[in-house]
């Protein structure tokens, strides 16, 4: 453990992070947090099967899973080898999409097809599902703050409810959803995302 920590601390007082960040995100060294030789860094959490959640007494022992994670954790991992398989095949698709606008989008600077693609390097992919059930008060709502997504691309899969709204022109509107399609966010040219890659 005290080598997990030393190879962190090495990692983040090492500079090579810190060069493209100005002075206020810095802490000095003495600020920063210190890893104990005997603290743990890794821990297991509760991993609850979903697979006889439709026969009763599965179902009862499920919630008294949930409750004690929820309780003693916050947080849980489920298991569902059949949603697992689908999330995986969907992912790969997104993925292909992603690269095929990446193309497009290199292209229609004038560039090599591949140049965006080279330029992000080895890129992640996030895949993030969220789930909202209708709320019997709308009015009452504010729902999340306006925010810009940090990644070059992101794809939403919109629900059919068409509440999500993008600034344009200095004006919230709403997207109206269209079936059988993603919601496209790009990050925007004039910031220093792309003025890295051009």
């Amino acid at each position: 453990m005290a080598e997990v920590a030393k190879g962190l601390e090495k990692l983040i007082s090492n500079g090579a992070n810190s060069k493209y960040l100005t002075e206020k995100y810095i802490l000095p060294l003495e600020e920063r947090p210190k890893f104990s030789s005997d603290e743990s860094l890794s821990e297991s959490i509760p991993v609850i099967d979903l697979s006889r959640v439709s026969d009763c007494l599965g179902q009862q022992n499920i919630i008294l899973q949930i409750s004690k994670a929820s309780e003693d954790y916050g947080f849980f991992s489920v298991e569902i080898s059949s949603c697992r398989k689908v999330a995986s095949k969907y992912a790969l698709e997104i993925r292909a999409l992603i690269l095929k606008l990446l193309a497009l989008l290199s292209e229609g600077l004038g560039l090599d097809s591949g140049y965006l693609n080279e330029k992000f390097g080895k890129h992640n992919q996030i895949q993030l599902i969220n789930y909202y059930p209708p709320c019997p008060n709308p009015n009452q709502t504010l729902g999340l703050q306006g925010h810009s997504d940090l990644n070059g691309i992101t794809v939403l899969l919109h629900d059919e409810e068409g509440e999500l709204q993008v600034l344009k022109d200095g004006k919230w509107i709403i997207v109206k959803p269209e079936k059988n399609s993603f919601v496209v966010n790009i990050a925007r040219y004039d910031t220093e995302l792309f003025s890295l890659f051009l």
